[in-house]
C-alpha cells in the first residue's frame, strides 16, 4: 500500500529552497510570510511540497517537522545554510539578500524598529491568532474560555496596532515609508478574512483595514499568495523560479 513516503529529493543547489505543504485553510498562513520576502527581492528559489508526517527525511531540515523551513544553495565551502520557523526564515533571507535592507532596516534605528514590532508579532498575535485556528473547530466545551481569552488577546493586538498605524505618517507596522518583514510576519493573521473566523468585526480598526488592503496589493504579496493556492493541487505550481 501507498503510504505516500517519498524518499529525500534530489533537490537544485544552484537556489534557495522553501519547503512547504499542501496549502489548506489554515497550512499557508506561516508558509507564505518568506515567500512575500523571497517574491519580493526576486530572488531564484525551489520550492518543495513536503508531508510533514510521512517524509521522515525532514526532520533533518527542521526537527519539528513544521514549515516552513529555507534551504540556502550551496556554498563555496559546499555547505548548505538550513533554517526553520517563518521569522528566522525571513531574517535570514533579509540579512543575506536584502543587501540594502530595503525590509530589514538600513540604520541602527530601523533595524531596532523592525526587530521590535516583529518580536512582538512572535510572542502576540502570530502565536496567538495561530492557537485560535487551531481549537476553533474543537467540539470540546471545556476550551470555550480559552477560546475567549485568545479572542481578547487578538483583538487587543488589533488596537496597538491599529494605534501605530493611526500615528501621522505610519504607513506600515514597522518604518513609517515602507514594509518590511514585520509587516510580512503580521499580515496573514491581520486582515478580513481571520478576523471573521475569529468572529472580529475589523472594522472596527479602520488604520489596519486600510494597511491589509496596501499590503495585498503590493506585487510580491499578490504573487505570493497566488503560487501559494497552488501548493500540492497541481503538478505544475510553478515550483522553480529563476528570475
Amino acid at each position: 500500500m501507498d503510504t505516500g513516503h517519498r524518499q529525500r529529493p534530489d533537490l537544485p543547489t544552484d537556489r534557495l529552497i522553501l519547503f512547504v505543504v499542501k496549502t489548506t485553510a489554515t497550512s499557508g498562513n506561516n508558509v507564505v510570510k518568506p515567500l512575500m520576502l523571497i517574491e519580493s527581492l526576486e530572488i531564484p528559489h525551489h520550492i518543495d511540497v513536503v508531508n510533514c508526517q510521512v517524509d521522515q527525511w525532514f526532520a533533518e531540515i527542521n526537527p519539528l517537522k513544521l514549515v516552513p523551513a529555507i534551504q540556502d544553495k550551496t556554498d563555496s565551502a559546499g555547505l548548505r545554510a538550513t533554517v526553520f520557523e517563518s521569522s528566522a526564515c525571513m531574517r535570514y533571507v533579509a540579512e543575506n539578500y536584502d543587501i540594502e535592507g530595503r525590509f530589514s532596516g538600513r540604520t541602527r534605528s530601523e533595524k531596532a524598529q523592525v526587530s521590535s514590532w516583529l518580536a512582538m508579532h512572535n510572542a502576540g498575535l502570530g502565536a496567538q491568532a495561530k492557537w485560535w485556528l487551531t481549537l476553533s473547530n474543537s467540539q470540546e466545551p471545556e476550551i470555550e474560555g480559552a477560546l475567549r481569552k485568545i479572542k481578547a488577546a487578538i483583538k487587543n493586538q488589533y488596537r496597538i496596532l491599529n494605534d501605530r498605524l493611526a500615528n501621522a505618517g505610519q504607513r506600515f507596522v514597522a518604518l513609517p515609508d515602507r514594509p518590511t518583514i514585520a509587516d510580512f510576519a503580521t499580515l496573514p493573521f491581520a486582515n478580513d478574512k481571520v478576523a471573521a473566523v475569529a468572529d472580529i468585526d475589523f472594522s472596527e480598526y479602520p488604520m489596519l483595514k486600510s494597511w491589509s488592503g496596501i499590503m495585498f496589493a503590493l506585487p510580491g504579496v499578490t504573487r505570493a499568495y497566488e503560487r501559494m493556492k497552488t501548493f500540492g493541487h497541481v503538478t505544475t505550481c510553478n515550483c522553480s523560479k529563476m528570475q
